[in-house]
């Protein structure tokens, strides 16, 4: 008999010790609970060093508080650390949809072992109301940007970081981007469920128009220039101002949210 597979779970932390304790406390209520969840903290204050310094912690917490050069500098630290052989970036803030959300995702890894990674559905808050979003990844819709995938519900095999590399340090907004195209020819799977909950206010959320502009010099320097860029551009902006306009607000309302 083959052996379980394990998973370790990296959450990253910058000065927001309420937001990481949610974090926490969706992984300690899983069913099937991680080999490790690693956190790094790059806060400026000390809060989020006393908590974890103090704080009676389950054996498969670890930690790190040290200054980091940004998001994809901490996200690397942790993915250097982490044992277990699948990895999952639960951003803090951020957490799992229910209780057997790892055991779902660990289950369909042992019993696809020909898959690399995996995504699903996620909750976000949209319009004033949660709502379900994401579809199955299509490589030939990269121009698009992140807009079929969220880097929460992404949870890969260690080995792919060693074959297609780990988070661009100079990049603030889109690193996530840039990782998904150069994971495009990678063999996964898509679950058709909810696997996390997506927490409002991140900052690609803020700076969409910023995030998506970094996308599409990404995908040029990738895959060369494509006019669509432009029109995957457009419909964003299109969105938004939907989104935001009352009539936008009512369609999200009576949008069905797990």
């Amino acid at each position: 008999m083959d052996k379980p597979l394990t998973i370790s779970i990296v959450t990253i932390c910058f000065n927001n010790l309420p937001q990481l304790k949610e974090s926490m406390a969706s992984v300690a209520a899983q069913e099937r609970l991680p080999h490790s969840h690693w956190i790094i903290d790059g806060s400026t204050n000390g809060d989020i060093r006393n908590y974890l310094t103090h704080k009676s912690l389950p054996g498969y917490v670890k930690w790190i508080s040290e200054p980091d050069k940004g998001i994809s500098d901490a996200f690397n630290k942790g993915i250097a650390r982490a044992e277990g052989d699948i990895i999952h970036l639960l951003n803090s803030g951020d957490s799992y949809h229910g209780p057997q959300t790892l055991a779902t995702v660990m289950a369909h890894f042992e019993s696809h072992p020909h898959i690399t990674w995996l995504h699903g559905k996620y909750c976000q808050y949209m319009g004033g109301r949660w709502i379900v979003s994401g579809k199955r990844f299509d490589p030939k819709r990269l121009y698009q940007g992140m807009r079929e995938v969220a880097h929460p519900t992404m949870f890969l095999r260690r080995e792919v970081y060693q074959r297609v590399g780990v988070f661009p340090a100079h990049m603030k907004l889109a690193m996530d981007y840039d990782f998904l195209i150069r994971l495009r020819h990678e063999p996964f799977d898509y679950l058709d469920t909810v696997l996390s909950v997506f927490a409002p206010g991140g900052t690609s959320d803020i700076h969409w128009q910023q995030s998506h502009r970094e996308c599409m010099r990404i995908y040029r320097r990738h895959l060369g220039p494509d006019p669509r860029l432009w029109l995957g551009y457009a419909k964003q902006v299109l969105v938004h101002a939907v989104v935001d306009s009352p009539l936008g607000r009512l369609a999200l309302h009576h949008r069905k949210a797990d």
